[in-house]
């Protein structure tokens, strides 16, 4: 399984135009507080 199939699957993501870099994940501090935080591209065209 890839990467991309994992994490959309472990934040129960169903949208198939969504795409994780390679650079998907980093622990940030935001207002004090520690963060999980995932970059992601969407990729849908209307």
């Amino acid at each position: 399984m890839s990467h991309n199939n994992f994490i959309l699957n472990l934040l129960n993501l169903k949208d198939p135009n969504i795409t994780f870099n390679d650079n998907y994940y980093s622990e940030e501090i935001i207002n004090n507080v520690k963060s999980k935080v995932f970059y992601a591209t969407l990729t849908y065209m209307p």
